[in-house]
């Protein structure tokens, strides 16, 4: 069946050139049971290893079944192992973490037998070397004489004709070593048994040839017992498709080895977690600030913010198509001055009272806890405050009374005097204005002249100053570039906004209380640094509950929309911060770059601890090919079921933690789909990078568990 002649085998290693071994010239048959001894170095186990086609040979050639062989590529090798080679190792290899059932499967599926075909026999085999009651204990839990029966057990079941046995006693005590050598030549009645031993006293009375080996060569070939040429046991046909093979294994291998899966998917869970966190924050943050950034911090829950998906600015159209939805209430074009902040302090009677908030454009406030009436014309202003009984009673006092108003916004302040027609004594905590239609559209231009960024700069011959806290703001005794502050910085320097020299005009006293930082204008100046256009509107809805109904039917009709109260009813200047300062492309691009290597570091890890069990797939007969298909497999089915799990605590997050959920709030399917596929990119390469590593290594090392 195998004939060897003048076989040769040499390893070099950093130009030193050791001999193998050295014309070999031998031939086996089927139902023989060959001792091959000799002294440690001798050649024992590069022979065995040349027969099983785990090694090459250089000079000579061994036939097979009449069959050359030196022409065989890895792919024959490969087939050669997985239907005439057994293997019996004296360290077993055995997968630790597999059951004693499922090592014997795994070597039948190697085989392509189907389900039902492979657990039979291993049932069979199993109870044929004396395992039935461990059948399904795991492979690391076993004694080392049950450990060597498991071994024989997986070579039995394959029906390999061949059965190599490498030292399979030398870890065993006496007994078990005996118990082992027996079941060795129970089957070679029907098989070649090719057995490495240092004790062949152990196996003489079981033998029916011995070879010795020196200094690799053949120093004794001693028969026996004469076999007759007996036929090679009959090849099943693989009865399932490669893929099936492989999925089949993948699937043994991720719940067959529950501890290692668990971290693998933790990892992986980790990765898709920051790919959406990247991925979602870069989405949620393009949406809205693409031309200017505002703070939302009104976040009344009425409200909805509107911008277009293609970033172009609103128009009267988009105005008109948004009220036609029933559940909208009023579109207000203003939006950026929802977000202002109002401050003012005021006395009535002696007491000392401040008021800070922001406008409210939902209620309208009437009955007896109104004093006074709503604004209706420019220049007038409401407060809804909370007042207690003794206080209302001196409200009276306040209404027709002139205020100093102040206005927060892009880190300017404002200062309008406004008349108090109106007091609402207030249940909410939280402070109220109500100003009126015209002052809320001068509102919103100076707020957009405030976000178009202009520049202050004072020079003085070489030395220029710029200013980023100047606020402007328009006063009807200025024309063309003249110019007005409160300030007495910069006396003595010239002062240029957007580049034009501005001319200091004396206006006489006016009112300091908050104007300390404000540069006046004439109107005509402030209307030219005006943005025209607007990217954003409000939506306010009649009813709150129909807020996220109507987000979907906005994106439907081509517009991002969002609602502040659901996506941060505390802080949404702070949590808008975190996505506008990491996330955008470049970021992104990063944040998946370093994802990528860390992911890569410990996944990496986690696949060299299965590295003996891929080796002994080798040896069982599976191809580096099926290796390499096996552990993508693995990963792909890690990341489905990661991203499953995931995708399921997203929603959750959405609907039980909106402060957090607001990252994934702008993320559709496609979205969605979108990260699916970069993690799917980045899972490809993961495996791409250490199947080109672990197709460099050397079988005997990764069996041996080393680097």
């Amino acid at each position: 069946m195998i004939k060897l002649e003048n076989i040769a085998k040499y390893y070099h290693n950093e130009g030193i050139v050791t001999l193998g071994l050295r014309n070999i010239n031998l031939e086996f048959e089927i139902g023989e049971f060959v001792a091959i001894t000799g002294e440690s170095g001798s050649g024992k186990t590069t022979l065995l290893n040349v027969i099983s086609g785990v090694d090459s040979y250089e000079d000579g050639e061994m036939f097979i079944a009449e069959r050359e062989t030196s022409h065989y590529d890895s792919k024959d090798w490969e087939e050669y192992r997985r239907d005439k080679i057994g293997f019996v190792f004296q360290n077993y290899n055995l997968i630790d973490s597999f059951t004693v059932l499922k090592n014997i499967e795994v070597a039948l599926v190697v085989q392509g037998l189907d389900r039902k075909t492979r657990r039979r026999r291993a049932r069979d085999i199993i109870k044929r070397v004396g395992l039935e009651s461990h059948i399904h204990h795991r492979a690391a839990k076993l004694s080392g004489g049950q450990k060597q029966r498991l071994a024989i057990a997986r070579a039995l079941a394959k029906e390999t004709s061949i059965i190599v046995a490498d030292e399979p006693t030398g870890n065993l005590d006496k007994k078990s070593g005996e118990e082992i050598i027996q079941l060795l030549h129970e089957i070679s009645s029907d098989r070649l048994v090719l057995i490495v031993t240092h004790n062949f006293e152990a196996v003489a009375p079981y033998v029916t040839r011995k070879i010795r080996l020196f200094d690799g060569e053949v120093v004794e070939d001693v028969t026996y017992k004469k076999t007759y040429g007996l036929r090679a046991a009959e090849q099943k046909t693989p009865r399932i498709s490669a893929p099936e093979q492989a999925l089949t294994i993948s699937f043994l291998g991720i719940f067959g080895q529950p501890k290692k899966t668990i971290f693998l998917l933790l990892v992986i869970i980790a990765m898709v977690f920051f790919s959406f966190t990247s991925y979602g924050g870069y989405i949620f943050s393009i949406s809205y600030t693409d031309h200017y950034y505002i703070s939302y911090m009104n976040a009344y829950p009425e409200r909805l913010i509107v911008v277009r998906q293609d970033q172009a600015p609103l128009t009267e159209d988009d105005k008109t198509k948004i009220e036609k939805l029933k559940e909208v209430d009023r579109v207000i074009i203003e939006d950026l001055a929802l977000d202002v902040s109002f401050y003012t302090d005021f006395s009535v009677k002696g007491n000392y009272y401040s008021a800070y908030g922001f406008l409210n454009l939902v209620d309208e406030f009437k009955g007896e806890k109104l004093y006074g009436r709503m604004p209706n014309k420019s220049g007038e202003i409401l407060i809804s405050k909370y007042f207690n009984s003794e206080e209302a009673a001196s409200l009276s006092f306040f209404l027709n009374k002139e205020i100093a108003v102040n206005y927060s916004f892009h880190h300017n302040d404002v200062s309008t005097n406004f008349t108090v027609v109106g007091v609402y004594l207030s249940d909410k905590e939280n402070d109220e204005f109500v100003i009126n239609d015209d002052d809320l559209f001068e509102l919103h231009n100076l707020i957009k002249i405030s976000y178009a960024a202009y520049q202050v700069e004072f020079v003085k011959e070489d030395l220029s100053v710029k200013i980023n806290y100047f606020s402007l703001q328009a006063h009807p005794g200025l024309t063309g570039n003249e110019t007005y502050r409160v300030q007495s910085f910069y006396d003595d320097f010239d002062l240029y906004i957007e580049g034009q020299k501005m001319l200091f005009t004396d206006l006489g006293q006016i009112d300091a209380k908050y104007n300390y930082n404000t540069i006046f204008v004439s109107a005509d100046f402030l209307e030219a640094l005006k943005v025209k256009e607007d990217y954003q509107y409000t939506v306010n809805l009649k009813n709150s509950d129909s807020a996220e109904a109507v987000m979907d039917k906005l994106y439907r009709l081509g517009y991002y929309a969002m609602c502040p109260a659901l996506s941060n009813p505390y802080d949404f200047d702070r949590l808008m911060a975190l996505p506008l300062t990491i996330f955008g492309f470049i970021g992104v691009f990063i944040n998946l770059l370093v994802i990528y290597l860390l992911s890569y570091v410990i996944l990496r890890a986690i696949l060299l601890s299965k590295k003996r069990d891929y080796a002994i797939l080798r040896t069982l007969g599976l191809s580096q090919k099926s290796v390499n298909f096996i552990i993508r497999l693995e990963l792909l089915i890690s990341l489905i079921i990661s991203y499953l799990v995931f995708s399921l605590i997203i929603i959750l997050i959405i609907k039980s933690v909106p402060e957090f959920g607001m990252i994934f709030s702008k993320m559709r399917f496609r979205h969605y789909f979108t990260v699916f596929v970069i993690n799917l990119i980045l899972i490809l390469l993961i495996s791409y990078r250490f199947n080109k590593y672990i197709a460099k290594r050397n079988l005997f090392d990764d069996l041996k568990g080393g680097e």
